[in-house]
């Protein structure tokens, strides 16, 4: 009786395994597509959903999300220091010019339609599908305001 029991025990333990791996390879789906699954799948097996815990500062209590974050700044800034950037050496590079760098459409192009269009969007607020789609039309103004840019901060240093 003891090892029938057993025998059983097992069986249903790999069952139930084999069931548990095949429900979460078929709910993460293919992961060199889109990560996005397997990375909501992660977040959900973490075992702390709640953050930064409350904090105690001289005062009072921290809570809130915004009374963290104005804790960690009073205490991040009461221990560095600013840096004065009038007192730091600098000297011009004594050697020979470099070569100029030249921002090409093809390559800005290039760039745009490689992104990963399973990504977030940017500080920019622009979708990396979008960046994408467009890029035969946007690379030509992205490359000349590029080209701009270097140009302007090299001459500032020439």
């Amino acid at each position: 009786m003891h090892d029938k029991w057993a025998e059983l025990r097992s069986r249903i333990k790999r069952e139930v395994h084999i069931s548990h791996t095949n429900y979460v390879n078929g709910m993460i789906g293919d992961i060199k597509h889109d990560t996005k699954p397997f990375w909501r799948y992660i977040n959900g097996q973490k075992e702390d959903k709640h953050g930064i815990p409350p904090l105690k500062t001289n005062s009072k209590l921290a809570i809130t999300d915004l009374d963290k974050a104005c804790a960690f700044n009073a205490q991040f800034t009461s221990v560095f220091t600013k840096t004065l950037f009038s007192v730091i050496p600098f000297c011009r590079p004594a050697c020979s010019r470099m070569a100029d760098i030249t921002i090409s459409t093809h390559g800005v192009e290039k760039l745009l339609k490689g992104l990963n269009k399973n990504k977030a969007v940017g500080p920019d607020n622009i979708h990396p599908w979008v960046l994408s789609e467009i890029a035969s039309d946007f690379a030509p103004m992205l490359s000349h305001l590029y080209q701009q840019s270097l140009t302007s901060i090299y001459q500032d240093f020439v």
